[in-house]
């Protein structure tokens, strides 16, 4: 018998205050390991898959056909909204390029839905619909290929896998995996995955959810995931097999899932959160929030938009706020005002008439740090009615939640599917990588980078050009993916790998795969020669204590901290207000290896003063 339970959340917005639906927290009970899987004794690969060439049209019942009417009737005689804007570049230097390959192969399904996680051994897990590749990246090697259908044969489960996903859990060194099964509510399942160590080639512990879990004549699609430090979160939107996308869709539900239970191959502790809606109206395409540096809790956030509209600032914030049975766990719904709207993306050009479909405004990926979510997903340019990306941001999330955005484009080139990831390394750092698909009428289909600084973006660094345009589907209106890969290496803070698509001919849209690094922070010894504040310090070298002294103009916030050679942060020693005029601060060097450090101060003006520290023993 299923136990509900109820959590009301009071919503409010800045224009309209509305009492929400209550969401409801279905108690299920427990799942069985269903089987075990070790990827390199898998026998042979067969690589099943059924492709519907047909491209939807305008007029028709499926959604993506009353999409492209979307489309047209908004970018028809598209003008250009007054008082928008859209940023091509800003004052931010570009990232860098590191190790780079050709990952998936198209394998003839379309989409090409990219997405990748990354251990911090350097083991790779690229996917798509419809196969896994795994590789040693830092090396280019690619150890293993295995179809979604291969993977997963042990469950007996014979119909259609697709719309994989996969992430890294920095803590448990393990990886986590997610793709559908089925289009109707008998067939549809959700196969759920956790590697028993941190080789991707071993054994995994697998699990089939209900794709049809209310019990009803619904079935799961558009799967996305997020994890904290003990729970993992599978989203996804229940539709109704048969009729059009305007009766079809259902709702949108959440998974929360007890992470151990599946490193361990036991019984997964699990409920689902239903009947989620604001003012009557379900909210669509819920995005897990991921952790930046490494995985926090037990909270976690969710957002959503209106990703039909031609122009809307509505974001909609989800919070829950606590793990499995907790007392009082609530899964509360607010809605915010951004200070930059978005609006649904048109369609991508290409060569010879051909399109690549942008889907709609959905946000796509996010991350939590320093008390700030960054947001991305498909945007039209405001300037030209190009397609672009939105970058947004919510600061103070643990109270006002102020939501800004920047429309990222081009004046030629059409944008589409980006991810993001954190790049910093500490909590006055919030750097970001941006990957992305992009394509013309003369520049064939790639993937490219930018990089954001904390303030200010990149301009974009092409990751790979595209050698060909895509035309795989009947008519004009190709696939271009439904997401792509975005991944920290959390143990090499400014480093990124991503995976996007990228067109090798026009009918082989393959996987670019590729390492993108932050740009170099600032030298110490160039802020040294730079500083408009005078730091003496003694004794230098030092064994016990050091003492520094320096002038304030005012009295102003300060950090500070100390870094060591390679410009990575080893301590913030202090974090307050300063008074004008001299100050002396002083700190032990005990903690401290031999070496060379550098003291840096830094003002909430941007004021920057550093110092050499030499510690002996």
């Amino acid at each position: 018998m299923r136990r509900i339970i109820l959590a009301l959340a009071l919503l409010t917005a800045s224009s309209t205050l509305a009492l929400a639906q209550q969401p409801e927290q279905v108690a299920l009970p427990r799942i069985a390991k269903t089987a075990t899987v070790n990827v390199s004794q898998l026998g042979p690969d067969y690589f099943p898959q059924m492709v519907n060439l047909e491209a939807p049209f305008p007029g028709g019942s499926s959604y993506r056909s009353w999409l492209l009417s979307r489309k047209e009737e908004i970018f028809a005689n598209y003008q250009p909204q007054p008082g928008a804007s859209h940023k091509t570049q800003g004052t931010a230097p570009k990232p860098t390029q590191g190790t780079n390959f050709v990952g998936n192969s198209y394998a003839q399904s379309v989409p090409n839905d990219n997405d990748c996680a990354i251990s911090d051994d350097g083991m790779l897990v690229s996917v798509i619909n419809t196969n896994i590749f795994m590789y040693d990246a830092p090396n280019s090697n690619n150890v293993k290929i295995v179809s979604l259908a291969n993977f997963s044969s042990a469950l007996g489960i014979p119909n259609s896998k697709y719309d994989p996903k996969v992430t890294y859990d920095p803590k448990a060194d393990r990886f986590i995996m997610v793709f559908l099964n089925g289009f109707t509510e008998t067939t549809s399942k959700i196969i759920l995955a956790f590697s028993q160590t941190n080789d991707p080639t071993g054994n995994w512990n697998l699990y089939a959810l209900e794709g049809n879990p209310l019990n009803d004549t619904t079935w799961t699609d558009y799967p996305i995931i997020g994890m904290t430090d003990k729970e993992f979160f599978i989203t996804g939107n229940l539709l109704i097999p048969g009729l059009s996308w305007q009766l079809g869709f259902s709702q949108s539900i959440i998974w929360q899932i007890d992470k151990d239970n599946g490193y361990n191959g036991d019984s997964l502790n699990l409920s689902l959160w239903s009947n989620i809606k604001y003012g009557g109206r379900p909210i669509r395409n819920l995005l897990p929030i991921q952790s930046g540096s490494t995985t926090v809790g037990p909270d976690i956030y969710f957002l959503s938009n209106r990703n039909f509209d031609a122009s809307n600032d509505s974001v909609f914030i989800l919070h829950l706020t606590d793990t499995l049975g907790a007392p009082g766990a609530a899964l509360n719904v607010d809605v915010k005002k951004s200070s930059t709207p978005y609006g649904m993306p048109p369609a991508a050009h290409q060569k010879f008439n051909q399109y690549l479909q942008t889907n709609d405004a959905r946000w796509l990926g996010g991350f939590i740090e320093n008390d700030k979510i960054q947001f991305v997903g498909n945007c039209v340019n405001p300037d030209n009615g190009l397609a672009g990306f939105y970058h947004g941001i919510i600061d103070n999330v643990s109270s006002t939640m102020d939501v800004s955005g920047t429309v990222l484009g081009d004046s030629t080139l059409d944008y589409g599917y980006p991810n993001i990831a954190y790049t910093g390394n500490s909590s006055t750092d919030n750097s970001a990588m941006i990957g992305f698909n992009h394509a013309s009428v003369d520049t064939s289909a790639g993937f490219s980078a930018i990089y954001f600084d904390g303030t200010d973006h990149s301009e974009r660094l092409t990751l790979k050009k595209g050698d060909n345009y895509i035309n795989v589907l009947s008519g004009t209106a190709e696939r271009w993916g439904d997401y792509s890969g975005c991944q920290r290496k959390y143990n090499e803070p400014g480093t990124v790998w991503v995976s996007g698509t990228w067109a090798k001919s026009n009918t082989d849209p393959g996987t670019w795969i590729s390492e993108v690094k932050a740009p170099p922070s600032v030298g110490v010894e160039e802020e040294i020669k730079r500083s408009p504040v005078t730091v003496e310090s003694w004794p230098n070298p030092a064994s016990e204590f050091v003492t520094v002294e320096f002038d304030l103009e005012k009295s102003m916030d300060l950090e500070v901290a100390l870094y060591d050679l390679q410009g990575r942060q080893v301590m913030l020693l202090w974090a307050d207000r300063a008074k004008g005029g001299k100050n002396r601060f002083s700190f032990s060097t005990d903690p401290l290896a031999m070496g060379v450090f550098f003291l840096k101060i830094k003002g909430q003006d941007g004021m920057v003063a550093s110092k050499k520290i030499v510690v002996q023993r």
